[in-house]
């Protein structure tokens, strides 16, 4: 109710209290003793650890059901965020790893927001290191065994040492190592960072698309920035960027917390997206995020170079199941511009 508030909030017909009584209905679930945020950001993505203090709202997925094909969906996230591993040498396709379909790839804006000197959540979202599985001996790597390092991408920037990671690894300095080494000007949309928080090892075989997780719709650090942007709306910045300092410190380096702190002056809507961004990337918000602001068609021809072209005002909506509308009496209207 306070993401439909707050949706409402940015348009001509906005009642006067949307974004005072979105901030109430969060500061409802915040203040819930039932919640916390967990301590470390990595736990939230540990499969044994889904049902934490900080998880507020989830569908929950049945493993018997997900390995047994009772349920034909379940978690798929696993399938989606993956680059093209199995083709590298020494590597081949397994249930640790995942089964890559390499459907959503991260932009190079996307990967320039973390300041990974002091915040850990690139490196807690993003996987850096594939080991050596293949034992065929025709597509091994001469010098690497089964366990060893295959592949590596170190990442965008300085990494939580100040090293440039993209020259540190220059060209000489991969031929001193037997393992791959991408960099970012190697990524292409076979080879890039591929996302670390919906991998599930347990699926019963390597081919498995449906997933054990659970899916998860809202967990507490959301509740922390949608409230901070309802109170940003009410130009309240000093409770904004307390809310945002919330995720911020559990997000940080251990000993860069102070550093990541922000003021009330920095907080913007466009720092506020850039967070969500930092902090819940890949957990299905990022459309509904651009939409409710009013910013998805800018935002995407400015920072998605594969898609600024094709993107158009009518896609702010979309469209209605022809299932749907069937089954409403009288008919129901298409969204504009997807009758054809």
């Amino acid at each position: 109710m306070a993401k439909v508030l707050l949706r409402r909030s940015y348009t001509y017909f906005a009642a006067a209290d949307d974004a005072s009584r979105a901030e109430s209905l969060m500061t409802s679930v915040i203040k819930n003793p039932r919640f916390r945020l967990l301590e470390n950001f990595s736990d939230l993505w540990r499969i044994d650890n889904e049902k934490n203090s900080e998880m507020v709202w989830s569908v929950q997925n049945s493993k018997s059901q997900v390995d047994e094909g009772l349920d034909g969906y379940g978690h798929r996230g696993h399938l989606y965020f993956l680059m093209e591993y199995d083709k590298k040498p020494g590597m081949t396709r397994d249930t640790e790893n995942g089964r890559p379909w390499k459907r959503f790839r991260p932009t190079p804006y996307l990967l320039s927001l973390w300041d990974r000197t002091k915040d850990r959540r690139y490196d807690e979202t993003f996987k850096h290191v594939w080991y050596a599985n293949e034992t065929d001996p025709a597509k091994i790597i001469p010098g690497i065994k089964v366990g060893d390092t295959a592949l590596y991408i170190p990442g965008p920037g300085l990494d939580k040492n100040g090293v440039d990671q993209d020259g540190y690894w220059n060209a000489e300095k991969q031929k001193t190592v037997l393992y791959q080494v991408y960099t970012s000007d190697e990524w292409d949309t076979r080879t890039f960072p591929s996302l670390n928080k919906w991998i599930d090892p347990t699926r019963p075989n390597r081919q498995h698309t449906q997933g054990q997780r659970d899916f998860i719709l809202m967990r507490l650090a959301d509740a922390y920035l949608i409230r901070a942007e309802a109170r940003l709306k009410q130009t309240y910045t000093e409770g904004a960027a307390a809310d945002i300092n919330m995720i911020r410190t559990r997000g940080a380096w251990d000993g860069k917390e102070a550093e990541m702190q922000i003021n009330a002056g920095q907080v913007t809507l466009n720092m506020i997206l850039e967070e969500r961004a930092r902090e819940l990337v890949g957990e299905g918000h990022r459309w509904y995020d651009l939409t409710r602001t009013g910013t998805l068609v800018e935002r995407v021809k400015e920072y998605n170079s594969d898609a600024k072209d094709n993107i158009k005002a009518h896609h702010i909506v979309r469209p209605i199941p022809l299932s749907q509308i069937d089954r409403t009496s009288g008919g129901y209207a298409q969204n504009p511009r997807y009758s054809q």
